[in-house]
């Protein structure tokens, strides 16, 4: 053999197979494809674990409408069915047949539906002007480990029963 540039060359015939300090070209890529798939994998995971938490949110949500609307016509059907105008009383009594489904406080409203008028039970934090503002008609607010929710018609802040015309 001829040297080349003071370097002898060497030519074996591996049969094949390769020496040791010869690569394969997916040895070059094997490494680096695992972990690509790993962050792939992790980024689909986390992204499907954010749209589950959502629908679970959302579905929590759609409950609390249903318990909240049961509760909400026991408490009127007691206060139709009760003496006029509504006594505190009435709603004790709803509230403690209530109390097992989750029941813990009952308020109505005056009739221009910025304060209290008559209430029963303990509220988790007090249902001040402001607090009865952002409620909207059943949609639940999570107070604590509680929701509150607003039952009634809808009107514009301030007032949320319209007189007829």
């Amino acid at each position: 053999m001829t040297a080349e540039a003071g370097r002898p060359q060497v030519a074996e015939a591996t049969g094949g197979r390769m020496s040791g300090s010869e690569t394969r070209w997916w040895d070059t890529w094997l490494a680096p494809g695992f972990v690509g798939i790993a962050v792939l994998a992790s980024l689909l995971l986390s992204g499907m674990l954010f749209f589950v938490h959502r629908s679970i949110d959302a579905a929590s949500i759609v409950l609390a409408r249903g318990d909240g609307a049961q509760l909400a016509e026991s408490v009127q059907d007691a206060l139709r069915r009760g003496p006029k105008p509504p006594r505190a009383s009435t709603l004790d009594e709803v509230l403690a047949r209530k109390r097992h489904d989750g029941l813990r406080y009952v308020a109505v409203l005056r009739p221009d539906g910025g304060q209290v008028e008559i209430s029963a039970g303990e509220p988790r934090r007090a249902l001040t002007p402001d607090a009865i503002a952002v409620l909207h008609a059943m949609e639940p607010v999570v107070v604590g480990n509680r929701m509150r929710m607003f039952v009634g018609p809808e009107g514009p802040p301030g007032r949320r029963w319209m007189r007829p015309p």
